[in-house]
This record gives structure tokens, sequence and C-alpha cells, in this order.
């Protein structure tokens, strides 16, 4: 931001400012992916596209592409940083692509630096995440809290949403609640595995928006406490008797 000030012979003061919008180079990088959250071991395509300020198209830029592991914010533990593969795509008038397999769990950074004709550079990075198992124990206080991902930031009447629940302890109960102008509905899963994928078709009554909200419980230990405190069997089985005669 730059701001001036400016005083007459009353000592009358004026002044204005004016934000300014500085870029590292000529240049810049522009990355797309069809999902924001993909399985671990699936292939992740990044489109890519390299740009001047007023939004051409710009061809025959080497783009450096890297997938960077940025682990689980919220553990208490959180891994360094660290390349899991890289690529150099050559920018064109359409979009080119790169593909990694993601491999590890957690957050990851798509990183991509490209050079102006002045050797500037300029870096864009996307953050996806790639799901699977919980890493090390989380920060204290924090043991209880977990995202909701979705695949898609945007949904069309007939499309399907597919959100990713990864709660802190397996196997749990879910209560989801969804939500627009009221209470939309409410369903109940059980999630047996550490990445847990649940489906929600889009119709026109969520065309407005909707909230997905979604409370667990540790089924272990809901089973356990049921039997200890309330002595209700939450567990079924069938006894078989020989037939009468």
């Amino acid at each position: 931001r730059a701001e001036a000030q400016v005083q007459d012979v009353t000592r009358q003061v004026g002044s204005a400012g004016v934000d300014l919008l500085v870029h590292p180079a000529a240049v810049n990088v522009g990355l797309r992916t069809a999902r924001s959250w993909v399985p671990r071991g699936a292939p992740v395509t990044i489109d890519i596209v390299v740009v001047d300020h007023d939004g051409r198209a710009v061809s025959g830029r080497a783009v450096d592409v890297s997938l960077v592991s940025r682990g689980d914010p919220w553990n208490a533990q959180p891994e360094a940083p660290a390349t899991r593969a890289a690529c150099r795509a050559t920018s064109a008038a359409e979009p080119v692509s790169c593909t990694f397999t993601a491999d590890s769990s957690g957050w990851h950074a798509v990183r991509a630096d490209v050079r102006d004709e002045a050797g500037r550079v300029s870096r864009t990075e996307l953050m996806i995440h790639v799901a699977g198992p919980a890493g090390p124990p989380r920060v204290h206080g924090e043991a209880n809290r977990f995202e909701l991902l979705a695949d898609r930031a945007e949904y069309q009447p007939g499309d399907t949403a597919v959100i990713l629940l990864q709660p802190p302890f397996v196997p749990a109960e879910a209560h989801i609640t969804v939500r627009g102008a009221g209470m939309l509905a409410t369903h109940r899963v059980r999630i047996d595995r550490a990445a847990y994928e649940w489906r929600l078709p889009i119709t026109e009554a969520h065309i407005s928006g909707v909230s997905v909200r979604s409370d667990v419980v540790d089924a272990a230990t809901l089973a356990a406490r049921l039997d200890r405190e309330h002595g209700v069997l939450v567990r079924s089985g069938l006894h078989c008797a020989p037939e009468a005669h």
C-alpha cells in the first residue's frame, strides 16, 4: 500500500492511499484438479496453464510441478514437508497436465514454478487431501476434532457429492445432519475404516446451499458403556436349539 500526505500554507493536511498488486514475475501459473481429495494410491491429475497479467495464455514456458506432503495439521508431531513426486510440463494455448500417484495420506501441496523472460519465478500452490489412516497422536484437546471434505466446490442437481469422513477413532457410529433453510435429512452410518466416503445425491432442494455436520462416537466404547451402565445389549446373536419332539 502506498500513502501520501500533503500540507497547504494553512497547515491543513490531506492524504490519500492506494493498494498495489505486485506480481513476482510477468507470468503466472494456474492449477486445477477435478477433486479436492483422493483416496491413497489413486492418480492425481493436475491441469496447468500459464497466463500473463491480462489473462492471455502463454505457450512454451517450462513449469516445474511437485507434490509436497504436508501431513495432518492436527497431529502433535506433524511430519516435515517432503516432495513425493515431480514433473515438468511445457505450457500451451490449452491446459496441459501432470499426473501423480498419491501414495501417502494427509494434506499435500501441488507446487508449480514458472519463470518469465527475465528469469523471475512465480509460484502457485494448490492444496489437496489424500485419504488414509490416521498418523501420529493428535494435539491434546483436538483429539475429537476432524473435518468433512467434499470432493468438489460446486454441484448441480443430479450430481452426487462424495464427502470424506476421517474420525479420530474406528469403528465409529456417525450421525449425519443435512441442513438447508431447515432440517433436510438425518442419516446414521457405521464407519469401519479410517477413510469413509459418504455420498449425498444433490437435488433441487439443495440449490440454495446446504451444510453437512457429523457427530461421531467410538462404537466400541459406546457398546461397553451401554452394557455396563444401562444393561442394554447392543450385540445380537442367534441361539439354535434342537427341535423338540
